[in-house]
């Protein structure tokens, strides 16, 4: 090249040298590693973090929530259950009798099903037995509250007061 050829691509560059730079500062920020999240670097979160039913940890919450509503005392709360829920798996069907369960590995030779959906069981019915469950506007009180969270109509609760 010449010198003139030079000093025009001198003067082009002077001319849009903001342009260039924020080019080179972008090609050198998609260049640089980024932490993402598990679902980008491909791995599944631990059994435990998936949404888990526990009959217990349900009946534990419920006396606590009871409690505290006036006059109910201390409370327990048994609940039974019509059915033990269900998981729905993604399967794959490639021929007319042959399916299978779709799976994800999640590195390190772990591989998990691919879930659907969840299916909590349902609540059949309930048991309270608190200190006010012998008077009647308690009673209401947690009737009320029992339908709200459970679903459960009136038939299906039972009050009683503690002994």
């Amino acid at each position: 090249m010449q010198k003139r050829d030079w000093k025009r691509v001198a003067e082009s560059l002077q001319k849009y040298k903001y342009v260039a730079l924020i080019l080179c500062v972008g090609v050198i920020l998609m260049l640089l590693p980024v932490g993402g999240s598990k679902a980008e670097t491909g791995e599944l979160p631990p059994e435990s973090a998936l949404p888990s039913f526990n009959l217990s940890r349900v009946e534990e919450e419920l006396s606590q929530v009871l409690s505290e509503i006036r006059g109910v005392g201390e409370a327990t709360v048994v609940l039974s259950l019509s059915d033990s829920g269900e998981e729905v798996l993604a399967v794959d069907r490639t021929g007319a009798e042959e399916t299978k369960t779709v799976v994800v590995s999640g590195g390190s030779c772990v591989q998990q099903p691919v879930r659907i959906k969840t299916k909590y069981p349902r609540f059949q019915g309930a048991v309270v037995v608190c200190d006010g469950g012998g008077n009647a506007a308690v009673q209401m009180e947690v009737l009320k509250a029992m339908s709200a969270i459970t679903g459960l109509s009136s038939d299906q609760i039972s009050i009683s007061q503690r002994k």
